[in-house]
């Protein structure tokens, strides 16, 4: 399956108007006084339509630091990461054929990586000028590997995705979006993960936005024994998209 993956997600253009579009995001939060941490978040993805064809790439870094009140020293705390690469095949107005690959690490939630190859059906259905709503269905593989360098016993498995996804423009200035994604793993029914995002932009200029969202991570059995089945991330970004 990964090898199919990889042939579809290659980037073979045809001849024909492309069209390109770029978002990045960064935020930062600094606290000091009597407790003193730092966090950073950046984000980017990029998409490159051509015809029916769409190709997409991105990812994000978020770290983060706390100073610890014995030693004086900065600490890590928080670090999680991910990049992807996509490509969707339009079959008509509302149905699209979808592929991706993503590898993503969170040592602080037990594991030093996981890749993840998907291929499945995207459907739309509402899309106008203020508000889109879609929802995609399909199939991933999933490999995982451990933070101290073992693999689990579920170390290749198949899992299931379900993903929905709405964003409204609200007026010229004030726009919101929410996904929510599902992950079932087929091997082991109790192990299933969802991921959520609620968020909402206020435009400052024709290129800037400022963002403030919230990321939920739910895995209903971590990858280390003891870790929180929850993992959450608030930002305020400085949005840029053209």
């Amino acid at each position: 399956m990964s090898k199919l993956l990889f042939v579809l997600l290659l980037p073979v253009l045809a001849f024909g108007e492309s069209k390109f579009s770029h978002e990045s995001e960064l935020g930062i939060v600094q606290v000091g006084g009597n407790a003193s941490s730092e966090s950073y978040n950046a984000k980017t993805l990029n998409k490159l339509e051509n015809g029916k064809d769409t190709y997409k790439a991105g990812g994000h870094y978020t770290v983060a630091f706390a100073e610890n009140q014995t030693t004086n020293e900065d600490e890590e705390t928080a670090r999680n990461w991910d990049v992807f690469a996509g490509y969707e095949r339009s079959f008509g107005k509302k149905i699209s054929g979808v592929a991706q690959v993503q590898v993503e690490g969170n040592e602080f939630a037990g594991f030093e990586q996981r890749r993840n190859y998907d291929v499945g059906a995207k459907y739309i259905m509402i899309k106008n000028d203020d508000r889109t709503f879609f929802g995609e269905v399909g199939l991933r593989q999933v490999e995982e590997e451990y933070v101290d360098g073992t693999v689990p016993e579920s170390d290749d498995f198949l899992a299931g995705r379900i993903y929905l996804e709405n964003a409204q423009k609200h007026s010229k200035t004030l726009s919101s979006r929410f996904w929510i994604e599902y992950i079932p793993n087929f091997d082991d029914s109790d192990d299933y993960r969802i991921i959520f995002e609620p968020s909402i932009a206020v435009v400052l200029s024709e290129i800037f936005s400022l963002k403030m969202a919230y990321r939920g991570m739910y895995d209903n059995v971590p990858a280390a024994q003891g870790a929180e089945y929850l993992d959450y991330t608030y930002t305020t970004s400085l949005l840029a998209k053209f």
